[in-house]
C-alpha cells in the first residue's frame, strides 16, 4: 500500500498533506511522496485526533529528494502555499504533461503541424514521452510574425544523480521552432536562449538566413525551473518553465 495523500490542484500538480501525531516534531516524507508534488503542507492531529491544526507549508523546491523526514522548524507560514500556486499559475509544469494535464493551447504535433515536414522526435531509450506546440506571435510594425514552438517532454526509465548521491527523476527536454503557417523559413535573426534559474544563459541559438527549423536538447531534475526567451528584431517573448 502507498503512502501517499495527495490532492490534485487542476492544471499546477499534487499537494502533499501529511500529518503529525500530538507530540511529534517531525513527519516523514515516503519515497512515493517525492515525486511530482508541488508541496506539503503539514497538520497536526490533536489529542483526541478528530481535530487537525495546520502547521505550515513547505515548497517541493526546498526539499531534496533524498529528505526522509521534515522537522517543524523548517515549515512556512500558510500565506507561503498561496504565493506558491500564484507562481505556478504563470509557469507551464511539464512534468504535468506526462500525466495528460496541459493547457488547450497546447496542442498535438499532429494538430498544430498538420502538412508540415518535421524532423524525427523519436525517443531512442525506453520512456515515457510527450510533445506539444504551440504558435508564439510578434507584432513587429504594421507586420506579424509567427513561429511554432514544440517541446518533447521524455520521462527517461533511468535516474540524473542528485548531490547526495541518490537518483532523482530524469526528464529529457527537445525544443525545436518551425516557421509559422505562412512561411516556409524561419525569420532570419531569430534567437533562443534557456535560462536556469539564476537568469543564466545555459543554451542559444540563432536562425540563419535559410534555417527552417531549430532545435535545442539538455535534461533537468524535478523542481527546476528554466525560460525559454525567443528574440526577434529586438522584441523578446519568455516563456516559464517547471520540471
Amino acid at each position: 500500500m502507498f503512502d501517499v495523500a495527495d490532492v490534485i490542484l487542476p492544471n499546477l500538480g499534487k499537494l502533499e498533506c501529511r500529518w503529525l501525531l500530538p507530540g511529534e516534531e517531525a513527519v516523514n516524507i515516503p519515497l512515493e511522496a517525492r515525486e511530482d508534488r508541488i508541496g506539503y503542507l503539514i497538520v497536526q492531529l490533536k489529542e483526541n485526533l478528530n481535530k487537525v491544526k495546520s502547521l505550515g507549508f513547505i515548497s517541493a523546491k526546498k526539499v531534496k529528494f533524498d529528505t526522509k523526514l521534515l522537522n517543524i522548524t523548517q515549515l512556512q507560514p500558510l500565506e507561503s502555499l498561496i504565493d506558491t500556486i500564484e507562481q505556478l499559475q504563470t509557469q507551464i509544469n511539464l512534468r504535468q504533461w506526462l500525466s495528460g494535464i496541459f493547457t488547450s493551447d497546447w496542442q498535438t504535433v499532429e494538430t498544430i503541424l498538420v502538412g508540415r515536414i518535421t524532423r524525427s522526435l523519436a525517443t531512442q531509450t525506453p520512456a515515457t514521452t510527450i510533445t506539444r506546440g504551440k504558435a508564439i506571435g510578434w507584432q513587429l510594425n504594421s507586420l506579424e510574425q509567427e513561429i511554432i514552438l514544440v517541446i518533447k517532454v521524455v520521462k527517461l526509465k533511468s535516474a540524473l544523480p542528485c548531490s547526495s548521491g541518490l537518483s532523482s527523476p530524469a526528464i529529457d527536454l527537445c525544443l525545436q521552432l518551425y516557421p509559422g503557417k505562412a512561411n516556409n523559413n524561419l525569420a532570419a535573426g531569430l534567437a533562443i536562449n534557456i535560462l536556469d534559474q539564476a537568469n543564466q544563459t545555459y543554451l542559444s541559438a540563432q536562425v540563419k538566413d535559410i534555417d527552417d527549423w531549430m532545435q535545442l536538447e539538455f535534461s533537468s531534475q524535478q523542481g527546476e525551473q528554466f525560460k525559454v526567451q525567443m528574440n526577434l528584431a529586438g522584441v523578446s517573448i519568455m516563456k516559464h518553465f517547471i520540471v
